[in-house]
């Protein structure tokens, strides 16, 4: 069980298995998220026909999670391979949420207009990191935390499977 303590939800928009999900996503989706139209055939491996290439079926993976208040901790956990990278994006806030990334705190928060790379502690309007690394999230907040979560396959792994299927080494 990931949640320790509270309670989270999460909505998968895209993985490797299923595709982009019809119910949110496709042409019949009421409401169909704008946040789709910006995605779809725009994720390394999906734009470049690797999906059958991915190690996990998650290896990309869209979806927004809802940590619930007043209190939300996510136990430490990874994604299990480094072939993944994470983006996270704080869709509402997040000045009470924390997370942990390969044992260093981090934070992001919608109401930034800073973006670091790796300073710890730092806000951040865009956390990105190596699935591989374990990652805890506590939410503290007096309402609910929502935030985007877009996995790609890893850009040098993309590149590795586009030059080899060039030289017809797949």
């Amino acid at each position: 069980q990931r949640c320790f303590e509270g309670h989270w939800d999460r909505v998968v928009l895209y993985d490797g298995v299923r595709g982009w999900s019809s119910r949110w996503c496709g042409p019949q989706a009421a409401p169909r998220l704008q946040l789709c139209d910006l995605l779809i055939g725009k994720l390394p491996g999906e734009m470049n026909l690797l999906q059958k290439y991915y190690l996990l079926d998650n290896n990309e993976e869209v979806t927004i999670s809802r940590l619930a208040s007043p209190r939300t901790i996510l136990r430490p956990h990874n994604g299990g391979t480094n072939a993944r990278l994470n983006l996270d994006l704080s869709l509402n806030g997040g000045a009470r949420t924390s997370f942990r990334v390969g044992g260093y705190p981090r934070r992001i928060s919608a109401d930034s207009a800073s973006f670091s790379a790796g300073t710890p502690g730092q806000s951040l309007e865009l956390l990105v990191y190596d699935a591989c690394q374990d990652r805890e999230v506590v939410h503290e907040g007096d309402s609910p935390f929502f935030f985007l979560q877009v996995g790609i396959m890893h850009p040098s792994l993309v590149s590795d499977l586009i030059e080899r299927r060039a030289r017809a080494d797949l």
